[in-house]
């Protein structure tokens, strides 16, 4: 009787693995979503994450596009206003190069501090700005963070 039972429980556990394995193999031909590159990098760019060849691509364009529209509008004995472009994406280092490059801000250090210690690193937007130079950076933060 002993033995009976023991391979009855050990046919019924051989069938079983064979049954879940077949669910296992159907499951995975009908239902999962084909991985590409394209997948990947959709669900990439879903979880924030940037693809190197957009970013260094993008930096080129602007710097390219930064030497075209670097203008002064506006040239007073008080004040010159410059507009400075921000893309996309931009971290807040990229940013604060980017004012230090318009001669918006001296130190980049400086505004990196000053942008850490608000705690206001995920809230930088790009876009196009108008900006006095030497306008105190707290000036610049709330402009760039759209608090003004």
């Amino acid at each position: 009787m002993k033995k009976n039972l023991k391979t009855t429980l050990l046919m019924g556990i051989g069938i079983g693995l064979i049954i879940s394995s077949t669910f296992n193999i159907i499951n995975k031909e009908f239902f999962q979503e084909e991985i590409n590159d394209e997948y990947i990098k959709i669900k990439a760019k879903q979880m924030g994450m940037i693809d190197p060849k957009d970013h260094f691509i993008k930096n080129d364009e602007y710097h390219k596009e930064v030497k075209k529209e670097e203008t002064i509008i506006e040239k007073n004995s008080e004040k010159e206003l410059v507009k400075v472009s921000i893309p996309k994406g931009s971290t807040s280092e990229e940013i604060g190069e980017i004012l230090k490059d318009h001669k918006i801000i001296q130190s980049t250090q400086l505004f990196l501090k000053r942008i850490n210690s608000k705690n206001l690193e995920e809230k930088l937007r790009w876009g196009i700005y108008e900006m006095e130079k030497n306008t105190p950076i707290d000036k610049i933060i709330e402009k760039i963070t759209n608090k003004e």
